[in-house]
């Protein structure tokens, strides 16, 4: 099978030939001039037994001879040749009008045959037009199907009982590289596009079963092997075509290629899983909140709330936030729904399952859940930065607190702050109100190895205006502040 002629779905061409009625009695590949020569000498052939038996008194029998050529030219020629039949009637009754001019009967009765003749030829004439006329139409439906078919983005194919391509479309040489000339008609094309034997036999196996049971299968997903050796995912949906004659039927297949929609869920699948697991094993508590209760949990916030997941779900927004929060949140979680712009990082304080209060960072955003407005928060308990933070604070105060002098120096010797001892220490001396009268006046030999870290500590005594004084000289911390040492 060279050429595509017969589309899904309807029987060749040559089966419409063969079909019942005329088509069957003649068939369509007769040229004019073969049409003219039957019609010419049925008609001949008849008008000259008409003449040999009328001659001898004869007229029964051979009259009923004219159904053939009347049927022929209104078949052929349609409207022109039930004129044709009206005038090969016309010369049969004239013949009898001739031979027997004196048997109005007889004449009577040719003169009734010659109206059946026209009435035969006028019906054969009409149905002979309507079924030209449904004969184009279906021609012009199979025109239609078979573009359709062969400019279809679907890989489609129409197969005999034996896996034999009949139709290969543009689409099936475009996703396998093998063209139609190179498979219709065979059925070796299976073993180039599952070259494994293993997993073609499976393939197969499992098709037989299917299409022995339901004669069709859907969404049938298989890999298979082009020509330029690229490896090609398809679903396959089969149905078997009845009433087309053939033994074991005819079936038509129509593969979608899902290659990159396969890699796509498989990238989709991986990515979630991926971010699925940090999710999990975050520390911060994540949750999604919509309608103003908990829809999604990871196990961090089940850790820092307290209970478990099936507790949290669905519970109510407000029964974590600390009564004298929960206004202001609640507020901020409506407007962020409403598209108002709220603070998305903020600190507040929440309850634990057990009622005992914590310090919280929030980070909440509006998103889209099963197609809703919901908000995505991340939730961190910062209960221990808060005591650091509130160590932290203690410690700074230290220095203000101190009853003994501090004061901070930078490299060069110069003096960048005083605690209140100082200044005290200054006005109760009577000395003039100049820090550096705490400072020894050999500081320039031994700040270098101070800032060095060649020691811990220096020990010095300086003398001010009113008496001495003991300096200790600690090393200070690189995180300090850069360049300067404290001088107690």
């Amino acid at each position: 099978m060279n050429n595509i002629s017969e589309p899904a779905g309807l029987p060749p061409s040559d089966e419409l030939d063969r079909g019942t009625g005329f088509c069957r009695i003649f068939p369509g590949n007769l040229s004019e001039n073969m049409w003219r020569g039957l019609i010419l000498a049925s008609a001949a052939a008849v008008t000259l037994l008409s003449y040999f038996c009328l001659s001898r008194g004869i007229t029964i029998i051979f009259m009923h001879l004219y159904y053939f050529p009347i049927i022929l030219l209104a078949y052929h020629y349609r409207r022109k040749g039930i004129y044709l039949s009206s005038l090969l009637g016309l010369s049969y009754l004239g013949l009898v009008v001739y031979f027997f001019p004196a048997y109005p009967g007889v004449i009577l009765e040719a003169t009734a045959r010659f109206f059946v003749f026209v009435g035969i030829a006028a019906l054969v004439g009409y149905f002979a037009g309507c079924l030209i006329r449904a004969q184009k139409e279906t021609q012009r439906i199979a025109d239609i199907q078979e573009s359709s078919i062969m400019n279809a983005n679907v890989l489609l194919m129409l197969l005999d009982a034996k896996g034999r391509i009949l139709i290969w479309n543009n689409a099936a040489e475009r996703i396998t590289g093998y063209s139609a000339a190179e498979v219709k008609g065979r059925n070796d094309i299976w073993k180039l596009l599952y070259p494994e034997k293993e997993y073609r036999d499976k393939i197969t196996g499992k098709i037989t079963k299917i299409v022995g049971e339901n004669n069709f299968f859907e969404n049938l997903e298989t890999a298979i092997r082009c020509l330029n050796g690229d490896r090609k995912i398809i679903s396959w949906n089969t149905r078997k075509i009845q009433g087309l004659g053939d033994e074991g039927g005819r079936f038509i297949a129509i593969g979608l290629d899902i290659t990159e929609r396969t890699r796509a869920e498989k990238a989709l699948l991986e990515s979630e899983e991926k971010y699925r697991h940090l999710v999990d094993r975050a520390n911060d508590g994540i949750a999604i909140v919509q309608d103003e209760v908990f829809k999604f949990s990871n196990p961090g916030l089940v850790r820092i709330w307290g209970g478990t997941v099936d507790e949290i779900i669905n519970l109510p927004l407000t029964a974590i936030i600390h009564p004298v929060e929960r206004g202001k949140i609640v507020e901020r979680y409506q407007k962020r729904l409403a598209g108002e712009k709220v603070p998305g990082i903020y600190e507040t304080v929440l309850l634990r399952k057990d009622g005992s209060q914590f310090p919280a960072k929030i980070n909440a955003g509006a998103i889209t859940y099963l197609g809703r407005p919901a908000t995505l928060t991340i939730l961190r308990d910062i209960t221990d930065r808060k005591q650091v933070e509130e160590r932290i604070s203690h410690l700074a105060s230290f220095p203000e607190l101190n009853p003994n002098p501090i004061l901070e120096l930078n490299p060069a010797g110069e003096v960048l702050y005083t605690n209140p001892a100082v200044t005290e220490s200054l006005h109760g001396s009577g000395a003039a109100n100049d820090p550096r009268l705490f400072l020894p006046g050999d500081l320039h030999t031994f700040l270098p190895a101070i800032l060095s870290g060649g020691a811990s500590t220096i020990e010095r005594e300086s003398r001010s205006g009113t008496g001495s004084s003991s300096n200790t000289f600690p090393i200070p911390p690189r995180s300090g502040r850069s360049g300067s040492t404290p001088a107690i």
